[in-house]
């Protein structure tokens, strides 16, 4: 999938890299180039759903062969290939329901796939500094106290509300020269942190990102967190106004009816939440110190684009109410993602390695769940479940960590 477009019609290498290069090409190495680049990434990411986010175990398949382009990441309209399933831009812009389906369906995808597949936005964030995105945390929001959501106090962290603001404390650290530097040393400030999450538990792959979404309506996008330029563009400052009609928004922030408003700054169409914010480990984020770990939810066009059309919207309520769907769904969409392209005669699972002790071929396993197996017990690597591996002694599993892997 290429990059999307900015403003002045180029496209932008920076969307959609989740995974740095750099990493997966170390971790490639270790592999001794046996292991193809987009095999790595698959892995990376079904072994953080399971092991980082708690979330489906997702079998993996390995044979997956490189493209044919010179770069991990193409910025060329039209990319460097022919296949005709190829995707000019990533649909990020508007809610329109029929634009945002149409490039799942040119990739033989369904409704309920795209559906769960926008549910992995429930893990993870917005990351700082996306392209395009810089600076989303900023706006309007309610500014009474008692209607945060959670409650201030929450994790320790106090808010500060006036005017048309209601900020979180963040103790502020930086050492050298940058926009945000005032100065090196440390200082404590109220403002958001720096990018956003997408759901109340970003560090959990659950189902809250749907749970948000309940009772909302596609018309609930209608509400600029501030007031309507002449173009009909919501910004995030002034008196919040309807973004149809211009007529000023009568319920305001902290009314029960507004929990999302509506910012189009730099073409970037996008909702912000109202009076919901989370506050992850500092270690979740790109440098907490600096850029703050409490921060604001958010909604992509795509993300409310699944409101927009009756089909969507009852997958999402269905989700909302049965997480295990949504894991099952998951599974079976994120497979089919996962191996597009490739032919299902070029890929295989792994076989069974057997086992001296707890030394399966390189890997050496330290404690196992639910007990730890004899070392005369004879055993085989049968799997693998998120970083963990899974032994088959006997007619028991066991589930076992890795204490250290050969070179």
């Amino acid at each position: 999938m290429h990059s999307p477009n900015n403003d002045k019609g180029q496209q932008v290498v920076e969307h959609n890299r989740n995974l740095p290069v750099e990493f997966a090409q170390t971790l490639q190495a270790k592999f001794g180039c046996s292991v193809s680049f987009a095999d790595i990434e698959v892995l990376g990411a079904v072994t953080a759903i399971k092991a980082q986010g708690n979330g489906p175990a997702i079998a993996m398949r390995w044979g997956r062969k490189h493209g044919g382009c010179s770069k991990a990441i193409s910025c060329k309209p039209g990319g460097c290939t022919s296949d005709a399933k190829v995707i000019d831009k990533a649909p990020i812009k508007g809610f329109d329901p029929v634009g945002q389906q149409a490039p799942f369906t040119k990739l033989g995808l369904t409704e309920r796939d795209r559906v769960a597949l926008m549910g992995a936005h429930t893990f993870g964030q917005l990351q700082v500094c996306a392209g395009g995105f810089n600076g989303i945390e900023h706006g309007n929001f309610c500014t009474e106290k008692a209607k945060l959501n959670p409650p201030e106090g929450t994790g320790g962290v106090k808010f500060s509300c006036s005017g048309s603001q209601c900020k979180p404390l963040h103790h502020f650290v930086f050492k050298g020269n940058g926009p945000k530097s005032k100065g090196k040393g440390a200082a404590d400030r109220y403002e958001w942190g720096d990018g956003g999450f997408f759901d109340m538990t970003p560090q959990v792959f659950d189902n809250n990102y749907f749970q948000l979404m309940r009772g909302e309506t596609f018309g609930a996008k209608d509400a600029c967190c501030g007031k309507r330029d002449s173009k009909g563009h919501c910004l995030r400052d002034g008196a919040p106004q309807n973004a149809t009609s211009g007529k000023p928004l009568a319920a305001g922030l902290c009314s029960a009816q507004v929990n999302w408003c509506q910012s189009n700054r730099k073409g970037r169409t996008h909702l912000k939440s109202t009076k919901m914010w989370a506050e992850v480990h500092p270690s979740f984020t790109k440098h907490a110190e600096r850029h703050g770990n409490a921060k604001r939810l958010i909604r992509l066009g795509a993300d409310w684009s699944l409101l927009g059309a009756a089909k969507t919207a009852a997958i999402v309520g269905e989700f909302a109410d049965d997480e295990q769907a949504f894991f099952k769904q998951f599974v079976k969409s994120f497979g089919k993602v996962a191996e597009l392209g490739s032919k299902p005669s070029d890929l295989k699972a792994c076989g069974a390695v057997s086992c001296s002790g707890l030394k399966c071929g390189a890997i050496e396993f330290g404690s196992c769940s639910p007990s730890t197996p004899g070392s005369s017990t004879k055993c085989s690597l049968v799997g693998g479940l998120g970083g963990d591996g899974v032994l088959e002694c006997g007619n028991k599993k066991y589930t076992c960590t890795v204490k250290a892997v050969s070179a």
